[in-house]
């Protein structure tokens, strides 16, 4: 089990992750000199070869963004908080280059626009586009393009790409070049905007799930203006073939700012920057927890006077102000009820079970509680229990059994104290032997005949090793009890009734110097499992008859 423990989420940030060939046309050379004279044979062969690395370029593939912030069609406040595009593909920023001297910057731009800061001509036979871009033609339209005051991106196309027998098109957007050369990043911050998220699931990935997961994130470089509320359009936008171009950079020729780049976008999204837009803070200062609970209508039955409530009036009314709901119970013995239940976002602080609370050792956390019965909480006065605890127990652990490596972790832990459990079998099964040999009777072993005269060094070395081992041997130990004091062929009725959930009650005379009916009544009204305390006894003569055995 200690492995599973190991086993922690991690996030890392990277500051790139660039592929080892970036997209391309790419050619291959082979030359091959023959010298030998002998043999008439001398030349010289030459053979080319060309390949081309695809990536995308114009458009980008389905389900190729996993998330964007401001999201979409949103009343943001994003004064203080840059907006982002997170995408899938952690090359995806890396693939390309923009050409020039700009090196290994990311191609891809993150850039905020208002509406009236893209120059957009409304089609006549189509709808306007709500991010103000238009479907052009690439050969004809966007690359190299000089005409009507509007420059287009200096690329060249592919192969493949001028092979296909479909017209290859592109959303674009065509922006001043004096709006540009102020909003766009300049060469030596493209490097600050893009980064890269590697996560390690800690073995808590879903099924069919790889637990390592790389994202890559691009930033944009602009803050909404804090004194206006109006939209904002956001186009992930390709710099490629726009060298010289960026601000700072020496531009390839002379340009007026009235001329108009046309811009290949990618993927585009609208929202809008209002001052009573989403903020985190203010939604949880201002929030209503009234809101998030179930509302309290008490029968026409009931007297309207609160304080003239019966004790059990009272109580539900105290438990429906805490969160709780009064939900069907069906016991194992077939009885049927309700019990409490509420769920962990209830905005109520809960009542602190401290035989619920893990315990921190250097062997990691540990609890009392192996089993969704042992979480239930019943309340002696009222007879009810309440399964929220349970219900969180057994939610949990069908989640981690859902979970491959957690399951198969689990699994080789259970293998392993088998095993164990196996030895201790061996161990007591040796001594009722020798019992009966020596009395003529292996019944009715009580505490000090099961734990008196068992070899103890082995018990250390085979079960004793490591948390697992003591856990088994401590559960064996109390059912072997539990055997012996209730019996199998029991006259008093049921083991478990739902006036006595831990069946312990009627058997307080079997057990002298174990458990007093005082000790179990004052265990019940506190919320704890009298079965707990029965544990605490056996591990205190556990370690007496170790202590001794030492001696």
């Amino acid at each position: 089990m200690s492995n599973l423990n190991e086993l922690k989420p991690q996030m890392r940030f990277l500051d790139e992750s660039r592929p080892k060939l970036a997209a391309g046309t790419y050619q291959i050379e082979v030359k091959h000199d023959i010298l030998d004279v002998s043999h008439d044979i001398k030349g010289n062969y030459a053979k080319n070869r060309q390949f081309v690395v695809q990536a995308p370029r114009f458009a980008l593939p389905p389900n190729s963004v996993q998330a964007q912030f401001p999201t979409p069609e949103s009343n943001t406040y994003f004064r203080t908080s840059l907006p982002f595009i997170v995408f899938k593909q952690e090359h995806l920023p890396w693939s390309r280059k923009i050409g020039g001297s700009v090196g290994d910057a990311p191609w891809l731009a993150l850039m905020i626009f208002r509406a009236s800061e893209i120059e957009y001509t409304k089609p006549a036979d189509a709808d306007a586009s709500p991010t103000l871009s238009t479907i052009r033609d690439v050969v004809t339209e966007v690359r190299k393009y000089n005409a009507n005051n509007t420059i287009g991106p200096d690329i060249e196309l592919d192969p493949i790409e001028t092979s296909v027998n479909t017209p290859l098109r592109a959303n674009t957007i065509d922006v001043l070049y004096g709006t540009f050369k102020q909003l766009a990043p300049r060469t030596s911050e493209l490097p600050f905007l893009a980064h890269i998220r590697k996560t390690e699931n800690g073995g808590l990935a879903a099924d069919g799930e790889t637990g390592s997961l790389s994202y890559a994130t691009l930033l944009a470089n602009r803050l909404a203006n804090p004194k206006t509320e109006e939209l904002y359009i956001a186009h992930v936008v390709s710099l490629e073939g726009w060298a010289g171009y960026l601000p700072g950079d020496t531009l390839p020729g002379p340009i007026a700012d009235t001329k108009k780049l046309r811009l290949v976008s990618l993927y585009s999204w609208k929202f809008n920057s209002k001052e009573d837009g989403v903020n985190f803070t203010e939604l949880i200062e201002t929030m209503s927890v009234d809101t998030l609970k179930l509302p309290f209508n008490p029968p026409a039955t009931w007297d309207k006077d609160k304080s003239k409530y019966t004790p059990a009036q009272t109580e539900v009314k105290k438990k429906y102000d805490n969160g709780y709901i009064a939900l069907n119970y069906d016991a194992r013995t077939g009885e049927k009820s309700f019990a409490w239940y509420r769920g962990p976002f209830t905005p109520v602080v809960p009542v602190v079970i401290d035989r619920l609370v893990p315990e921190i050792d250097n062997e990691g956390y540990g609890t009392n509680v192996t089993t969704a019965d042992k979480a239930m909480i019943y309340n002696a006065d009222t007879g009810i229990f309440d399964y929220s605890y349970a219900v969180a127990w057994e939610l949990g652990r069908m989640l981690t059994l859902g979970n491959r490596p957690a399951a198969i972790a689990i699994w080789q832990w259970k293998k392993a104290s088998l095993q164990k459990l196996q030895v201790l079998n061996r161990m007591v099964s040796d001594k009722q032997k020798r019992r009966k040999q020596l009395l003529g009777t292996a019944d009715n072993l009580g505490l000090t005949a099961l734990l008196d005269g068992l070899n103890w060094h082995q018990m250390r070395d085979d079960l004793m090793d490591d948390q697992a081992g003591k856990y088994v041997f401590m559960n064996y130990l109390g059912n072997q009890l539990g055997k012996h004091i209730l019996g199998i062929d029991n006259e008093n009725g049921p083991a478990i009734s739902t006036l006595d959930p831990t069946g312990l009650d009627q058997h307080l005379d079997a057990m002298p110097g174990l458990l007093s009916k005082g000790e179990m009544i004052s265990a019940l009204e506190n919320g704890i499992d009298p079965h707990v305390l029965i544990s605490d006894k056996l591990e205190a003569a556990l370690k007496m008859y170790t202590a001794t055995d030492l001696q």
